[in-house]
C-alpha cells in the first residue's frame, strides 16, 4: 500500500492505496501503540497508546485503523479529536475474532502526518510463570514476607498474590512495581500459611499460577515445667531444602544456631536448666540459594525453688532393730511429695512416700538389724518433677569389746556428723534392762571422741549394756538440739551358779537360794523333795525356800533333793540335782 500527502490551504488530501493488506506512510515522527487488549467481557478490545508532543500546536485529529487478520485491508474504525486522549475501545471486536491489528496517524495542519509505524496485534500471550524465591517468617512485623524474582514479560504490569486454602486458591492482593510482599493478616503461629503466585501484563494476561509455597510451621511440647524440650516442623514446600538449623535463645540473649540437621530430618530436642526462657525457630536451606525461616516458639523452664531447708534433723535407735527418724523442710515451699530413702541397697529403699502436707515425722520403722550403718535422704519434689536431697544422715552404731582387764571395756562409734549444730558431746548411758534404756543412768559425760574406754565396778550387774548419746549443739538454725541415740551394746558376764549345800531354819543360813551370775531367774525353775517323794517346795529362783511348812512348823532335819533348771542370760539352759541339809 502506497499512502500519497498533498497538503494545500490547511486542508490535507490523503490518498491510501493499499497492496496486500500491508499499509505504508511517509513519516515525520513515529508513536508506538502500546497495547491492544481483550477486556473482561470478552467482547471489545481496548486500544491504549503513548501520548506525544504537539509539534507545531495545529493537532487536528488521531484516526484509528484496523483490519481482523494480516490477509485484510486496515480500515478506518474512529477518530478522536482530543490530542490527550490515549486509549479507544474497539466495539464487538473481540465478539468476531480476536486476531485483528491496529495501527493509528496523528494529522496536524503545519507538518504533514505523523504516524505509528508498528502494528499492533491483540496481546494474548500469558507471561512466563513466575515462582517465589522463598516464603519466609518476618520477626520484626511477625507476618509471612514473600519474596520473588522479576518476571521477563515485556509488558509485565504486576502480579497476583493467592492463599491457598484446602488445595484452593483465592486471590487477596495485586501488587505492581515491586517483588516483595508482607502479609500480615493471619497469625503465623496458628498453623501453616500456603501461598501462590501469577504474573499478568498490561492486557491482565496471567502466567500459570505457581506451586504452593510455605514456610516451615514450627510446634513443640515440653515436659513437666519445660525442662526438656521437643520440637517438630513441617518442611519447606516449594522448593527443595537442603538443610535445616535450629535458631535457640536463651534468656534473651543473641540467637545462636544449636544444631544443624539433614533436610530429611523434622524434629529436635534440647534440655533447659531451671529458670530458662527460650525462642525457638528453624531456618531451611533452599536449594535456589534463598533461606525460609519458620514462626518462633517459646518455652519457659520453672525456676526450681530455693530451698532453705531439707534436712534430716535425726536418726536414732528406739528398740531393739527399731529406728526414729526426724526431719524438716521449708514450709512455705510448694513442694509436690516428699520421699524417705535408706540408702544402702543395690537401688534406693523408699521407706515412706507421700504428699508433704502427710509428712509422718517423726517416723519409726524396723530393720533386720540395728547393728549395721545405714544412709538416709529425705527427697522432695516440686510441681516440675524435679528432685531435692538432704544431706545423708546415719544411725550410730556402737560396737565394743571386753578387754583383758576384768570388767573393763573399749567401746567405739561413728560419729552422728550430719547433725547441723554440729557436736557438743557424746554421753555414755549404762543398764541392764533394754526396754527400760530411757532410765538409764550416764555412765561417762562430755565425751569428745568416739571411742572410750570404761569400767563397771558393780559386779552385781550380770547384763552390762551401753549406750552412746549425742548431743547436737544448740540451737542449730533450723531451731533447738536434738539428742541421738546409738543402739546398746550389752556384755553380758560368764554364766555361774553356786548351790548351797545345807539351811539353819533358826539360824543365818535359813533360805535356799541358789546364787550366781548371768542367770534368768524368772526362767529358771527349781522343785526339793522330801526322801517319802513328796515335793516340799517348787519355784522360780527369784524366791527361795526357807525349810518350813505353809503352817510354820519346820520340816524334819534331814536331807532333801533339789533338782534344778537353770536359764542362763547367754541362752544356755542347764539342769542341776544334788542333796540339800535342813537342820531345824
Amino acid at each position: 500500500m502506497l499512502l500519497l500527502s498533498v497538503i494545500s490551504k490547511n486542508k490535507t488530501l490523503l490518498l491510501f492505496l493499499f497492496y496486500f493488506g500491508i499499509m505504508a506512510w511517509p513519516s515525520h515522527a513515529q508513536h508506538y501503540l502500546k497495547r491492544a487488549c481483550i477486556q473482561s467481557n470478552q467482547t471489545d478490545i481496548q486500544l491504549s497508546w503513548d501520548l506525544t508532543q504537539d509539534p507545531c500546536g495545529q493537532f487536528v485529529e488521531i484516526e484509528i485503523f484496523a483490519r481482523p487478520n494480516n490477509f485484510s485491508p486496515f480500515s478506518s474504525i474512529g477518530t478522536i479529536t482530543n490530542f490527550n486522549q490515549s486509549n479507544f475501545t474497539h466495539s464487538g471486536a473481540a465478539a468476531i475474532t480476536s486476531t485483528w491489528s491496529y495501527q493509528l496517524i496523528y494529522r496536524y495542519l503545519c507538518n504533514g502526518i505523523e504516524y505509528y509505524g508498528d502494528t499492533l496485534y491483540v496481546d494474548q500471550i500469558q507471561p512466563v510463570p513466575s515462582t517465589f524465591d522463598s516464603v519466609s517468617y518476618d520477626p520484626v512485623s511477625g507476618g509471612i514476607f514473600l519474596g520473588w524474582s522479576q518476571n521477563m514479560a515485556s509488558d509485565l504490569y504486576g502480579y497476583y498474590l493467592w492463599e491457598n486454602q484446602n488445595g484452593n486458591n483465592f486471590k487477596f492482593d495485586s501488587v505492581y512495581n515491586q517483588l516483595a510482599y508482607l502479609d500480615q493478616r493471619f497469625d503465623p503461629n496458628a498453623g501453616q500459611l500456603f501461598y501462590a503466585l501469577t504474573a499478568f501484563d498490561s492486557c491482565a494476561n496471567q502466567s500459570v499460577i505457581s506451586a504452593r509455597h510455605a514456610s516451615p510451621f514450627l510446634s513443640g511440647t515440653s515436659s513437666n515445667c519445660g525442662s526438656m524440650v521437643n520440637i517438630n516442623w513441617t518442611p519447606y514446600m516449594g522448593h527443595n531444602t537442603t538443610y535445616y538449623e535450629i535458631y535457640l535463645r536463651l534468656n534473651g540473649g543473641d540467637y545462636f544456631i544449636d544444631a544443624q540437621l539433614d533436610p530429611s530430618e523434622t524434629s529436635y530436642q534440647f534440655q533447659l536448666a531451671s529458670g530458662d526462657q527460650a525462642e525457638v525457630y528453624v531456618r531451611a536451606g533452599l536449594g535456589n540459594g534463598f533461606t525460609s525461616r519458620s514462626n518462633p516458639v517459646q518455652f519457659q523452664a520453672l525456676d526450681s525453688f530455693a530451698v532453705s531447708a531439707n534436712y534430716l534433723r535425726s536418726v536414732s535407735w528406739v528398740a531393739p532393730n527399731t529406728f526414729e527418724i526426724d526431719a524438716y523442710f521449708d514450709p512455705g515451699v510448694d513442694f509436690d511429695s516428699l520421699y524417705l530413702l535408706r540408702l544402702n541397697e543395690p537401688k534406693p529403699l523408699i521407706l515412706w512416700s507421700g504428699l508433704t502436707s502427710d509428712a509422718p515425722y517423726p517416723y519409726t520403722y524396723t530393720t533386720k538389724s540395728d547393728t549395721l550403718i545405714y544412709s538416709y535422704v529425705q527427697m522432695l519434689t516440686d510441681r516440675c518433677g524435679r528432685h531435692y536431697y538432704s544431706d545423708t544422715a546415719n544411725n550410730v552404731v556402737l560396737s565394743g569389746r571386753e578387754t583383758n582387764v576384768v570388767d573393763e571395756y573399749t567401746l567405739n562409734w561413728n560419729p552422728a556428723i550430719y547433725l547441723d549444730g554440729g557436736i557438743s558431746s557424746y554421753s555414755l548411758y549404762l543398764g541392764d534392762d533394754i526396754p527400760t534404756y530411757s532410765t538409764w543412768n550416764i555412765h561417762q559425760n562430755d565425751l569428745n571422741d568416739s571411742t572410750t574406754t570404761t569400767l563397771v565396778t558393780d559386779e552385781e550387774l550380770n547384763i552390762r549394756c551401753f549406750q552412746i548419746v549425742t548431743e547436737e549443739n544448740d540451737p542449730n538454725q533450723y531451731g533447738p538440739g536434738v539428742r541421738v541415740y546409738s543402739n546398746p551394746r550389752c556384755f553380758i558376764q560368764a554364766p555361774s551358779i553356786y548351790f548351797p549345800n545345807a539351811i539353819v531354819v533358826h539360824g543365818i543360813n535359813n533360805e535356799f537360794r541358789p546364787i550366781g551370775l548371768s542367770i534368768d531367774k524368772e526362767n529358771s525353775s527349781i522343785e526339793i523333795y522330801a526322801k517319802n517323794g513328796q515335793r516340799v517346795f517348787k519355784g522360780n529362783l527369784s524366791s527361795y525356800w526357807n525349810g518350813l511348812h505353809e503352817d510354820g512348823s519346820g520340816y524334819l532335819t534331814d536331807s532333801y533333793l533339789y533338782i534344778a533348771d537353770i536359764q542362763f542370760l547367754n541362752g544356755e539352759r542347764q539342769h542341776y540335782s544334788g542333796l540339800l541339809t535342813v537342820i531345824y
